[in-house]
């Protein structure tokens, strides 16, 4: 199976990254405005404020949108095309597919340093498949190449604390100067979420070695550093006016909505953009729950991390990933983002745990149950396992007669009355159908 699972990565981004780029033009209005922006800050020289409509425009940092210029100063020349808009707007979906490609075998490469080769090729197929990856791929370039740099850096940083690699101190730096590009790239809060996840696991962990292997002083120093020179110059110049924005990068002209919904807010858009893992992942967090329950609290190492701490890391990254999308004004889906690539590590771990027979195979048929009995087409003859009756009517609804709940499947064909037209005219059969169709007991 290991074989053949880069090869199924490879069809999973080909069919989620690059399929139909070229179908329709912006699909909404933050892609429209990010090539808008794009056009007029590069074509009028202005190579230090975002420009839409020809004024200053603090949605995004100017770092953020440099996918677009890639498009536009060098994709465009290989490739001229018709001049058109849908061909502008297909070649910045093919970088920001490219970029998609990258966010995963960054994952993939994570996974195997943490959990085995198998189980990083398997988060990299999940992640490929999930919904919010086509969807930033056509709409939110920005949250995509700020997500890419932030895993890097996670990536980097989780190496040292794993033992991963050789050069530790290297590493470390690595990893704090990528999360200072996320935050040049996609505002503070994309560099603000890893430190965060790292901080509740080490707090809830009580591993406070690993604060110190990391060297959060000279991240600090590191990533203000980084993120200094375009912020500095930018406070320069237009002073309050951009601070203002600062905080609620890269989505500062959202509408802000009530305080109250941002909790609900950022796990039903989790749950989305992680579709159709989303029942398995409940499953991963089972199967964490009962071996954390089964087991005695494991002592914190004082080398490098364990599988169990590196899934409980992982916990804490997607969960520190849902804290900004409950802080931005009016996101998009697209910001639930940076926390699929823990998802798809920790659905990976899990049915790489499954097929080694250290998990419970019983948790993955419960977790596609429900998607399975609600998208089944054909009415299995497993769904009633009763003996058959004597009409064709009755034997697609002899659950009823047993006092048992009719599927969903059994209940929609009982109402085609094509397919029922002997009801009204053999009592039995007239009961059996009434029983799951009480609509059609009143006519």
């Amino acid at each position: 199976m290991r074989r053949w699972l880069p090869l199924a990565l490879l069809v999973l981004l080909a069919l989620t990254a690059f399929t139909g780029l070229g179908s329709v033009e912006a699909l909404d209005e933050r892609e429209s405005r990010d090539l808008v922006t794009a056009f007029e800050s590069t074509n009028h020289r202005e190579w230090l404020t975002p420009v839409f409509a020809y004024e200053p425009f603090f949605d995004k940092p100017l770092p953020g949108y440099a996918h677009e210029v890639v498009a536009r100063r060098f994709l465009r020349r290989l490739w001229p095309g018709d001049g058109g808009n849908l061909h502008e707007v297909m070649l910045s979906r093919l970088v920001r597919g490219a970029l998609a490609v990258a966010l995963a075998f960054a994952v993939v490469h994570l996974g195997m340093q943490a959990f085995g080769v198998r189980a990083g090729w398997l988060a990299g197929c999940a992640l490929a498949s999930m919904l919010g990856v086509p969807l930033a791929t056509r709409t939110d370039g920005v949250q995509l190449y700020a997500t890419l740099l932030a895993w890097l850096g996670i990536g980097r940083l989780v190496a040292a604390l794993t033992g991963a690699t050789r050069a530790a101190g290297a590493s470390v730096l690595l990893g704090w100067l990528a999360l200072g590009a996320a935050g040049t790239t996609g505002g503070p809060w994309s560099a603000l979420w890893p430190v965060l996840g790292f901080a509740l696991y080490f707090a809830l962990a009580r591993h406070h070695d690993g604060w110190r292997r990391l060297d959060p002083w000279s991240g600090a120093f590191i990533v203000i550093g980084t993120c200094l020179p375009w912020y500095g110059l930018m406070v320069a110049i237009h002073g309050p006016s951009f601070l203002a924005h600062v905080p609620w990068f890269p989505y500062a002209a959202g509408v802000r909505g009530s305080w109250w919904l941002a909790a609900p807010l950022a796990l039903s858009f989790a749950v989305v953009a992680s579709f159709p893992w989303t029942p398995l992942l409940g499953a991963a967090f089972a199967d964490i729950g009962a071996r954390l329950r089964r087991a005695p609290a494991p002592a914190v190492p004082g080398g490098p991390l364990d599988m169990e701490h590196r899934e409980h890391l992982l916990l804490a990254l997607s969960l520190a990933a849902l804290v900004p999308v409950a802080l931005w004004p009016g996101p998009p889906l697209t910001a639930a983002l940076p926390a699929l690539p823990a998802v798809a590590l920790l659905v990976g771990r899990f049915v790489d745990r499954v097929l080694d027979g250290a998990g419970d195979p019983r948790a993955i048929t419960h977790a596609t149950r429900l998607p399975g009995s609600r998208c089944s087409a054909p009415c299995s003859p497993h769904a009633c396992p009763r003996p058959r009756p004597r009409c064709a009517c009755s034997r697609r609804c002899c659950s009823a007669r047993s006092g048992r709940r009719c599927s969903p499947t059994c209940a929609v064909r009982a109402r085609w009355r094509s397919r029922c037209s002997c009801y009204r005219r053999r009592c039995a059969c007239r009961s059996c159908t009434c029983a799951c169709c009480p609509r059609w007991s009143r006519g």
